[in-house]
Parts: C-alpha cells; sequence; structure tokens
C-alpha cells in the first residue's frame, strides 16, 4: 500500500484540475520550436532542485505505483549534490519550454575518472518532443568536457523510453539485478559508455 500524508488527494486532484486548464490553454511548441529555444539553463534558480524531487516522486508515484521512499531517495540525491557539489566536475541541466521546468540531468563525480548520469526525468508534456534525448546527450557532452573516462548510470527495466534513450546515446547494459523497492518489484539495471 501507498504511504501516503494526509490531504495528499485533494492536492492531487486541484494540480490535475490545474493542469488540465493549462492544457486546454496553452499550445506547447513542435519538438522543431523546443530545439530552437535555449532550452537549458544551469541549476542556480531557487526551488530547481526541489521542483526535481518533486516532479520525479509524483510522475514516478503515478505511472509506476512507486511509493514516498522513491522521493526519499531523489531528495538524498538531490541534498549531496547541493552540499558536495563540485562545479569542476559536476552538473545539472533543467531543460525549460516556454518558462516552465519540464526536464532536468545530473551529472556527478562517481570518482576514478567515472561520471554518473542521475536522475533523467521529464514531464509528461515534453515527451516525444526530444527533450530526454538532448538532456542525456547535454549530460554526456558535460561529462567529456570534465575530463572523465567513463559514464554510468542506473536505471530500471520497466522505464522503456529512458532506457531507449541510452541504448542509442551509446550505453551498455552491464548488470541487471531483480530488488524490491519504492514498494514495488522491479529489476535494477546498471548502464555504461566509455568517453
Amino acid at each position: 500500500m501507498q504511504k501516503r500524508f494526509p490531504g495528499r488527494t485533494d492536492i492531487a486532484l486541484l494540480k490535475l484540475a490545474s493542469l488540465i486548464a493549462q492544457n486546454l490553454t496553452y499550445s506547447y511548441p513542435s519538438q522543431a520550436q523546443w530545439q530552437q529555444q535555449n532550452p537549458f539553463k544551469n541549476y542556480s534558480s531557487i526551488g530547481d532542485i526541489g521542483w526535481v524531487i518533486s516532479s520525479q516522486a509524483a510522475l514516478y508515484a503515478e505511472d509506476y505505483g512507486w511509493d514516498i521512499s522513491y522521493e526519499a531517495l531523489v531528495a538524498e540525491i538531490c541534498g549531496q549534490f547541493i552540499k558536495n557539489y563540485d562545479p569542476a566536475r559536476e552538473h545539472c541541466w533543467i531543460a525549460e519550454m516556454a518558462g516552465e521546468r519540464i526536464g532536468s540531468v545530473f551529472l556527478v563525480n562517481g570518482g576514478d575518472g567515472v561520471a554518473k548520469l542521475r536522475l533523467l526525468g521529464l514531464d509528461k508534456k515534453a515527451r516525444g518532443l526530444g527533450v530526454g534525448r538532448a538532456l542525456v546527450e547535454q549530460c554526456i557532452r558535460g561529462a567529456r568536457e570534465r575530463g572523465y573516462r567513463k559514464m554510468t548510470l542506473w536505471t530500471q527495466s520497466v522505464l522503456v523510453a529512458a532506457r531507449g534513450i541510452y541504448q542509442r546515446a551509446g550505453f551498455v547494459k552491464v548488470a541487471e539485478q531483480a530488488h524490491h523497492s519504492f514498494g514495488v518489484d522491479l529489476v535494477g539495471e546498471t548502464w555504461e559508455m566509455e568517453l
């Protein structure tokens, strides 16, 4: 059973109603229009990391039934990123569309010349626009520019679209392991790429 805080259902319904109203009144750009904009900003604004935590938790709860322990993991990763941030070796990119955050990816120092791609996330309205691919490509480019020799990531087998992006970018799956996390049974996968 998914853990919930009091009042979350009411808040979720208000957010859903707001999202429906926004989608009825705003036409999102095409893939070409999105790519012509300067879609990435560097992590720098208050609230960017909080948005990553909130949006990832909500998305994976809605799409895959993951519980609040996933939100705790994302908060922990983000907290460590802020606390230990090394701008020479690490970065967070936030994709925006029409001034609204729609995606993110983190480049984190994994030690020994290995970069980690972490927390690729996309808002549902960004799907199919090439945003995920662009974020992954930017992260790989950032790792190369910072002199990493290898990049690794951990994902789940149910994340089919993300896995396709990783494979097309040149990552290779090197390990998988069944586990029970976030309230569900999953198969975790480690992917790597030589840079």
